[in-house]
């Protein structure tokens, strides 16, 4: 039997090897996404705002806003959400992590009620320290948003394609792992 090589142009929608990668997850997930962490395992959660600064100089003005989750052995879930309210959060908190894990966030008021959604949850006030004093951190998934920022960096990205990039990203870090 002869294999036949994939042509683009011959599947109508798909045009850039984004696209063909976005369909193939797709096709992965068939049978549910894999949930991270577990009882006693740490997943740090954190979100950022992929966007650009006006002339390169100070605060980003404009993006899209990513919740991240990262676990102790390095599984990665991140997600687009329009609003960073509890609901969302915790709601996107409860889809991807297992419960039992130990969570570590910021001190962010949405994090707040985790404990009677069966997590373990502690917490680290960056105004004051990176590490909290009983070895709470967000310097994982912190790294994650570095990685993520340099792949964005250059030409910015268009809020609408965000969540194509979010999966190559996800999909580089996997095969890295």
């Amino acid at each position: 039997m002869m294999i036949q090589p994939f042509h683009p142009e011959q599947s109508p929608g798909i045009s850039t090897s984004r696209e063909i990668l976005v369909e193939a997850m797709d096709r992965l997930n068939i049978n549910g996404w894999i949930m991270i962490g577990g009882p006693g395992r740490v997943v740090q959660v954190d979100e950022a705002l992929i966007g650009r600064r006006k002339y390169h100089r100070g605060r980003a003005i404009e993006g899209t806003w990513v919740f991240g989750m990262v676990d102790d052995q390095g599984a990665v879930r991140m997600e687009v959400c329009e609003k960073r309210d509890k609901d969302t959060l915790q709601g996107s908190i409860l889809r991807n992590v297992l419960p039992g894990s130990i969570i570590h966030s910021d001190c962010w008021r949405a994090y707040h009620g985790l404990d009677a959604l069966g997590y373990q949850h502690s917490t680290v006030n960056h105004s004051v320290e990176f590490v909290a004093q009983d070895g709470t951190h967000t310097q994982k998934i912190g790294s994650q948003w570095r990685a993520l920022h340099r792949m964005f960096s250059p030409g910015g990205r268009k809020h609408e394609d965000i969540a194509d990039y979010l999966v190559e990203f996800l999909w580089r870090q996997k095969c890295r792992r």
